[in-house]
């Protein structure tokens, strides 16, 4: 089952928000939540997808780092909650205070597992992602315009020669 879709939701004062039906149906009772330092958002993987991510990272990066510090980087930051009679979960204090969270946060899925995004962290990645993806695509663009005009010139050059 993908985990899809997108919905904001109020944290209350003792850091519970609510888990979309949908989400906790994948996740789990209890599952694994941890920072990523990288998109700025909190992941929650079931716990099955989380061992799948570890043994996934392991099996890239194989011999290239210390173990240790895989395994310290990856468990580190990560904590197990569990989902009360009314569908919320409760934020460690620690993800809270990494993630500037108020208010109301983001929860998107994102097909094996599901983030909890500041709305607006979320929107500035979203368009930082979006500028990258359209460099990238305009980019290709240029390449394959590049690309026609060697083969035109290419056939230009093969019609003189056999011309003359």
């Amino acid at each position: 089952m993908l985990l899809l879709g997108k919905q904001i939701n109020k944290l209350d004062q003792r850091r519970r928000v609510f888990v979309p039906a949908k989400f906790r149906d994948a996740l789990g009772d209890e599952f694994v939540v941890t920072i990523s330092g990288e998109k700025k958002c909190i992941q929650c993987f079931s716990e099955a997808e989380f061992e799948n991510k570890f043994l996934e990272i392991q099996e890239k990066i194989g011999e290239m780092i210390d173990e240790d510090s895989l395994v310290m980087d990856l468990f580190s930051e990560a904590a197990t909650v569990e989902v009360d009679v009314k569908g919320r979960i409760t934020i460690p204090e620690t993800h809270m205070k990494e993630m500037d969270f108020e208010g109301e946060v983001l929860i998107i899925g994102m097909g094996k597992h599901v983030e909890i995004w500041k709305e607006e962290t979320f929107n500035e990645y979203k368009n930082k992602s979006q500028k990258a993806v359209q460099m990238v695509k305009d980019a290709d663009a240029l390449m394959r315009e590049a690309h026609i005009m060697k083969r035109i010139s290419d056939a230009n050059a093969l019609k003189k020669s056999t011309e003359g």
